[in-house]
């Protein structure tokens, strides 16, 4: 019952069957009661007194962490300190696992308390209990990163390496003060990009700060191209920024991005494109392949091989390969689908490989991206595309700069 109403968000309801029921209440009812206290952020204190209620031999670590994660949301990075200290050392408490420490540190992220966390990440890596993994590092590091310090996140980066090679970080010095932000890494691929004396933006509310490299006229539209480092600039990550530019009231609007991973060697190095995002007032109208055409373009001007990871967006692997002539790098990789216009702009897939293409899709992925698998063909048929393969563009090298610049140029026009 206390279960119940703790999913049902009556948590006033759960609390008084854990005091009032007919029984003395078990690890469940505990359990199910410090639940019940995660649905808003003001009920950190009745999780805490729950907790505190319990006796010795009931708490285990499903009751810490349930409580650690009612802290994290409530954003109470102090109180959660003091429950890791007390699975730490007190014997009447557990044994914290991997999962206490990622919450006391979400805890501090989210209160706004950076260093805090990464001291505790810190501790983690001479820990008896357990050793910070990849997510670990790359929660903090991108934490830093997102505020523009970038030293932090590349030194974290630099710690995960070494941790994760066999080196002791325990006796590495680590200054807390004093940390100068920088673009650091993530900004040598575009300095190499031949783009000097970009234009630093000042960021918002809801955008970071980002770097203004170039405008691109398109049909009723002035378009300023910016560049932002990713919040972890240690994984060579690159925003490509897309602002609508408003010459009367001198206002921009953020439309969209293009997420990439660059290896920045040129001639040898490659741009693996992520994903994209447009507002959907200004879908359908091509300023999609556009966008794609500015990334290829960039590419091509810098020496450095374009390209993709396994491509779950049906309508990206269109535009990819019917308008830019992409091919699969793997011939054998993918499923070959007809994609196709339904109702209320649904996609529609259709294969002859049912089984296949039924489970290349997520639930998430068909509720969001609005696909529907259909049994039959469409009618029309739809186009024959590669889905759920690594993309390349054409071999020939002239070619490809020629429908690049076929896109930019006749979208101008």
């Amino acid at each position: 019952a206390i279960s119940i109403c703790g999913k049902n968000g009556h948590k006033n309801d759960a609390l008084e069957l854990l005091r009032c029921g007919p029984e003395a209440p078990s690890v469940a009812s505990y359990n199910s009661a410090i639940a019940a206290c995660n649905h808003d952020r003001e009920s950190w204190k009745d999780a805490l007194d729950i907790l505190n209620s319990m006796p010795s031999n009931l708490i285990s670590n499903l009751s810490c962490n349930a409580v650690l994660s009612v802290l994290a949301k409530a954003r109470k990075g102090r109180e959660a300190r003091k429950i890791l200290s007390k699975m730490e050392y007190e014997d009447d408490y557990p044994n914290p696992d991997l999962t206490s420490y990622h919450k006391t540190i979400t805890a501090f992220l989210w209160s706004k308390n950076q260093d805090t966390a990464f001291e505790i990440l810190v501790e983690m890596e001479s820990s008896k209990y357990t050793s910070p993994i990849m997510q670990t590092y790359d929660m903090v590091a991108n934490s830093f990163g997102k505020t523009g310090n970038f030293s932090m996140a590349n030194l974290i980066e630099n710690r995960r390496k070494r941790k994760l090679s066999g080196h002791d970080n325990s006796n590495d010095t680590v200054t807390m003060s004093n940390r100068e932000p920088s673009i650091g890494h993530a900004y040598y691929q575009f300095e190499h990009w031949d783009f000097p004396g970009l234009t630093k933006v000042q960021g918002s509310k809801h955008v970071s700060n980002y770097w203004e490299f170039g405008r691109y006229s398109y049909p009723q539209t002035n378009i300023i191209v910016a560049l932002q480092p990713h919040r972890n600039p240690s994984k060579n990550g690159i925003k490509l920024l897309f602002f609508r530019d408003d010459q009367q009231t001198r206002e921009r609007t953020k439309i969209g991005f293009l997420l990439m991973i660059n290896s920045p060697e040129p001639g040898t190095g490659t741009s693996k494109f992520l994903g994209m995002f447009l507002d959907p007032s200004l879908r359908g109208g091509g300023l999609s392949k556009v966008c794609l055409a500015m990334w290829m373009h960039l590419c091509l001007k810098a020496n450095i091989k374009p390209m993709t990871g396994i491509m779950n967006k049906p309508l990206l692997c269109l535009v990819l390969q019917h308008k830019f002539r992409w091919v699969p790098v793997d011939k054998r990789q993918g499923i070959d689908a007809e994609i196709g216009s339904g109702e209320g702009g649904s996609v529609v897939l259709y294969s002859s490989r049912s089984k296949s293409l039924a489970g290349a899709f997520s639930p998430s992925d068909l509720k969001h991206q609005n696909i529907i698998l259909s049994e039959v063909p469409s009618n029309p048929r739809g186009r024959l595309t590669r889905i759920r393969a690594a993309l390349e563009p054409p071999a020939d090298d002239d070619e490809f700069q020629r429908i690049v610049d076929s896109i930019l140029f006749d979208a101008t026009s």
